[in-house]
């Protein structure tokens, strides 16, 4: 079965943006990555991985070079990892030299400078005389270096060493050591599994998480056990802590606790907080605690107020007397465990409880949780009021006072140091916020102040600074860091989130913005139903809102609940709309403006057509039509024709802010502007990406020497072609695939790019060969013999590989991109293109066949939608924003194409019919990005999550294809997968762009520039931007396989499965 139905979240979208400019100007918006590292398989023989036979890239590596190193940076036995005569602990000051000339030569190897065809054990010894001083990323080192180790059938001892000692966890890079090395080993010595129970109590859940995936899935749980095992004989060699992960971890691998714990009741300390609902005084919830354990066993007992309920907190000694009052609380009906943890530093950093500190073998960690004091007893807050709705109000609760500004800043400087209890630093902030530096930008801050109990007033203080009066930004970051997330929002607070859409500014762009940072917050169906009937009300009201609102409340509304409000019909037909198309495979605009001709005739919902050329794009279509409903049926209508593509839709008055949009149908003119305004706009633009872009640091990006480059330039712009090209350079610059500039008042200027080609696209396979995956059918290339699996040697007389490297050169001078592997992406379909239609193309290719042979054909096709599957699947649209089908009857595959707003319901019914397979493949490859729900989107594949139980669940095993076009959100979606150990990764790294981004007005709201102003890590421990996934398994296509319709990624994946079943 596959799902055809991308129209209901195209309803959304359309109306979820404002000047969206064509999507024919859309086909190179980013940058390459600066400091990327040439793969090793490019440099040195990577070991054969699992699945697959092993992918070698000799065509493409560089000539045999020279690698020097100290004879005691070679790592040679006895390892630390294996040892078995005594536990050698990873250390990462010991084992890793600091030596400046070891990073430079480091440097020069992952740039290619050294040459190739080194030995594994000699790039191993310049990895670990280098890597303190490389400036390549080091998760990058690492994750290569986890090419020797993860996923391989012979995994390499000397890299196994090398990623033992970098996850120390006193050195700087123990999550990439624990990441690429000591999770994914297949035997796990003893030493090893200690290391792991050792430092288990310290790492965060995703990565206890994958402890435990790890070591089931490449270990094995009966050798996993046996392990445990060995340490609990042991157990006085061990410290508390470590024995209690290696009780809990047993647990988990055999499903039973282990037979030993008896004779450990004793071990650990426990910190186990609970409420009474019929207990509130301190010395009343200390007698209960004491009938439930024995007083001898409890070190310390503390009281705190958590959301006005009383919370006892106790640290008891050992796992027994933990059970024990477990068992208690779990058999009074009144009382509930609030939390139960093994104590650690790790509890003061997230935790009020400092008076812990002295059982503490170091005392009091550093970033611990400020001093505990209880809130005041008879406060009363607006946001939970419940007499009614208290509107915030921004000008009057904080206060305008530049001294107070003054004592924030200071604050905020010595954050990490101060005394101060959290109630005090709150205050502060809410004194200080109007006039201090930055104030804004403290929001992340002051939401992690007081971590549990959460002091109300910082709820409070969000919730007057998302007033919608508040300053955008600062309103933004209250919402984003300090109003969402999984917590009871009162009714309150979710009146306010409705109130943020429906008093939204007029211009429309600020409006859907917030729009859609709101349904991002929303995470239960109360949450949003709530918010949705407010949305309702003011609807009723729809004769007092202008066409481009009542628009964008519609859209959200039903992106809410999934319907149309309650007085959609009053209004539905009311309003003039348009919708702008372009025909993908015939652009001439009297051919357009004879299919609008035929394709509306008895339309009912049509008022006229317009064709013309906006800029240097092709000609464009806009559809006047009545109604909302028109809209719609007109969208739902084009979409049926697979030659068009939708640009845009929306009310007519959204014109005003395109003048070019509205040129081409009223013939208006645009306006011009100085040299020195043009000059002054763009050193603005250049400061505020300067000051708030997110990504310099991991980027390495050199802010200061672009603006020398850049700004002179700017002083000498006269046109507003020229000062849009320049902003297209600046942006490109930050090397990110979410930053561009996009339509505001004007049309932007596209840049000089080809748009034409024959009809045929390319992909690399793993010695970077263009391999032609998709013809066109009745385009030239067809006309003259192209088929797929065809290898591209030359276009004219350019050799392909040169050929490609100009097309990335003259991308990356407009576009920018976030990583070196989404650009090669492009520019291996983008072989063919040129810039003049019907310029004449000469292409030599080897045949599937392996001939030679020379091809004439000429560029007759436009930009148009190219397949992102290699390989046509059977009963799947390509296109498709979600389909799924049986591959036979045990497997079952669902193509992910998109994230959008349907997503849920899609997956439920595919899962619903793929429920019985004893395994599953899941596709992203391709996948464009969107938006999802990240507390519903993985119900039907999560064990775990018990919420929502009529939704159907996927129990067995999954295999995940990725490859470099995967983006965005689709990256994002895809980590849930990786962070929690659910499935296996087949393909090549995904693109590594994902971030949050900020919109901002340029030259007078002329046009705009979008960029990354926050990291985003999806469900992983990392950020994703440059990084993206990394398979388990590499698998590239060949010519072979493409011309004999096999899905290299897709067989390898099956393997896997068949091989699971077993």
């Amino acid at each position: 079965m596959t799902s055809n139905t991308p129209i209901l979240a195209l309803r959304f979208a359309f109306l979820l943006a404002v000047a969206v400019f064509l999507v024919v100007s859309k086909n190179a918006v980013f940058a390459q990555q600066r400091y990327q590292a040439m793969s090793l398989s490019l440099l040195t023989e990577l070991p054969e991985r699992d699945g697959v036979a092993s992918q070698t890239a000799s065509q493409q590596k560089p000539k045999r070079g020279e690698l020097k190193h100290a004879d005691e940076a070679r790592i040679s036995p006895p390892f630390a990892f294996n040892r078995d005569d005594k536990y050698a602990a990873p250390d990462f000051e010991a084992f890793f030299p600091d030596d400046p000339e070891g990073g430079k030569q480091l440097d020069a190897l992952f740039s290619g400078l050294l040459g190739g065809h080194h030995k594994p054990e000699d790039v191993l010894a310049a990895i670990r005389q280098g890597l303190r001083h490389t400036q390549v990323y080091h998760s990058q080192v690492l994750a290569q270096v986890g090419g020797f180790v993860w996923g391989v059938k012979q995994q390499n001892p000397q890299a196994i060493e090398l990623l033992y000692h970098a996850s120390d966890f006193r050195g700087p890079v123990s999550n990439e050591g624990m990441y690429y090395g000591l999770t994914v080993l297949k035997k796990h010595p003893l030493n090893v599994v200690r290391t792991l129970v050792n430092n288990y109590e310290q790492y965060g859940g995703q990565m206890q998480r994958r402890i435990g995936w790890g070591l089931e899935t490449y270990g094995g749980s009966s050798q996993f056990s046996e392990k445990l095992d060995q340490l609990l004989e042991q157990s006085n060699k061990l410290g508390d802590n470590a024995v209690i992960a290696a009780l809990e971890l047993h647990e988990k691998a055999v499903g039973k606790r282990s037979p030993r714990i008896g004779s450990l009741a004793n071990r650990g300390r426990f910190v186990v907080g609970f409420t009474h609902q019929d207990v509130q005084g301190d010395q009343e919830l200390r007698e209960h605690l004491e009938r439930c354990v024995e007083a001898k066993m409890i070190l310390s007992f503390v009281t705190r107020i958590d959301h006005g309920k009383h919370v006892g907190v106790c640290l008891l000694q050992g796992i027994g007397a933990r059970d024990r009052m477990i068992e208690k609380l779990d058999a009074d009906p009144r009382t509930e465990l609030t939390f139960n943890e093994t104590f650690s530093p790790m509890v003061l950093k997230v935790r009020q409880l400092r008076d812990l500190a002295e059982f503490l073998p170091n005392g009091l960690p550093s970033g611990a949780k400020p001093p505990y004091a209880p809130p005041p007893a008879s406060e009363s807050f607006a946001y939970n009021a419940t007499d009614g709705y208290r509107p915030p109000d921004y000008e009057n609760f904080f206060p305008n006072d530049e001294a107070a500004g003054r004592r924030l800043e200071e604050l905020y400087k010595n954050r990490e140091t101060t005394e101060l209890t959290a109630r005090q630093q709150l205050e502060i902030f809410r004194d200080g916020l109007k006039t201090a530096n930055n104030g804004a930008r403290m929001c992340g801050w002051v939401a992690s102040i007081a971590g549990w109990p959460e002091d109300p007033l910082a709820k409070e203080i969000f919730y007057h600074a998302a007033d919608p009066k508040s300053p955008d930004m600062l309103r933004r970051f209250a919402v984003d860091a300090g109003l969402s997330g999984n917590w009871d929002m009162p009714p309150n607070v979710l009146r306010l989130f409705a109130e943020l859409i429906v008093t939204a500014p007029q211009d429309p762009r600020y409006a859907n913005n917030r729009s859609s940072e709101i349904a991002g917050v929303l995470k239960t169906d109360h949450q949003k139903l709530a918010v949705a009937a407010h949305l309702d009300k003011a609807l009723e009201q729809h004769e007092n809102y202008l066409p481009d609102k009542l628009a964008r409340l519609t859209a959200a509304y039903e992106q809410l609940t999934q319907r149309k409000p309650s007085s959609y019909e009053a209004y539905a037909d009311k309003g003039d709309f348009f919708v702008a198309f372009s025909h993908n495979s015939n652009d001439l605009p009297a051919a357009v403006s004879e299919f609008c001709d035929e394709f509306f005739t008895g339309k009912p919902y049509f008022v006229r057509s317009v064709v013309g050329t906006v800029g240097k794009m092709r000609s464009t279509a806009f559809a006047i039509v009545s109604g909302h409903r028109g809209m719609t049926q007109c969208v739902e209508d084009l979409l049926k024709n697979k030659q068009l593509s939708i640009v845009f839709a929306g009310p007519l008055t959204l014109l005003d802010a395109s003048p070019e949009w509205k040129a081409t149908i009223q013939g208006e003119t645009a306006t011009t502007w100085t040299p020195e305004e043009y000059a002054d706009a763009f050193g603005h633009l250049y400061r505020t990406l300067g000051s708030e872009y997110a990504h310099f640091d991991v980027k390495q990006i050199d802010w200061i020497a672009v603006g020398k480059e850049l700004l002179p330039r700017s002083k000498m712009l006269k046109s507003g072609e020229e000062f849009c090209l320049l902003c297209q350079e600046l942006v490109a610059r930050l090397e990110d695939s979410h930053a561009y500039l996009m339509p505001g008042k004007l049309q932007p200027t596209s840049a000089p790019v080809p748009l034409f080609d024959p009809g045929f696209a390319c992909l690399l396979d793993a010695d970077g060969r263009p391999i032609v995956y998709h013809v066109d059918r009745q385009s030239s290339a067809d006309q003259v013999g192209l088929t797929v699996g065809s290898v591209v040697t030359h276009v004219g007389e350019i050799e392909a590989g040169e050929l490609l490297e100009q097309i990335t050169k003259q991308t990356k001078r407009y576009s920018g991109y976030s990583s070196d592997r989404y650009l090669k992406y492009h520019a291996a379909q983008w072989i063919g293109r040129q810039r003049e239609k019907g310029a004449p193309v000469r292409l030599r290719v080897i045949t599937p066949g392996g001939d030679e042979a020379e091809l004439r054909m000429v560029a007759d096709q436009g930009v148009r939608y190219l397949p992102r599957l290699p390989v046509p699947i059977d009963d799947i649209q390509d296109s498709a924003s979600v389909a799924w089908k049986r591959l036979d009857e045990e497997t079952g595959y669902i193509y992910v194409r998109r994230i959008r707003n349907d997503l849920i319901a899609q997956l439920d019914a595919a899962v619903k019919e793929l429920s019985d397979c004893e395994g599953l493949v899941i596709d992203v490859r391709g996948n464009s990005g969107g938006g999802f729900d990240a507390a519903r989107s993985f119900r039907n594949f999560d064990l775990t999550d018990t919420a929502e139980p009529d939704r159907r669940r996927f129990s067995g095993p999954i295999a995940v294809l990725i490859d470099s076009r995967c983006i965005s959100a689709g990256e994002g979606w895809a980590s849930w997968f990786r962070a929690n150990g659910r499935a296996k990764f087949f393909g090549t790294t995904t693109a590594g762009a994902s971030s949050r981004k900020k919109t901002i007005d340029v030259l007078g709201g002329a046009y705009r520039v979008i960029y990354s102003v926050k990291p985003y890590r999806g469900f992983l421990d990392r950020p994703i931007e440059r990084l993206g996934i990394e398979p388990d398994v590499v698998v590239h296509h060949t010519a072979e396989s493409i011309s004999q319709s096999k899905d290299q990624v897709l067989m390898a994946a099956r393997r896997y499965l068949a091989k699971e079943k077993e």
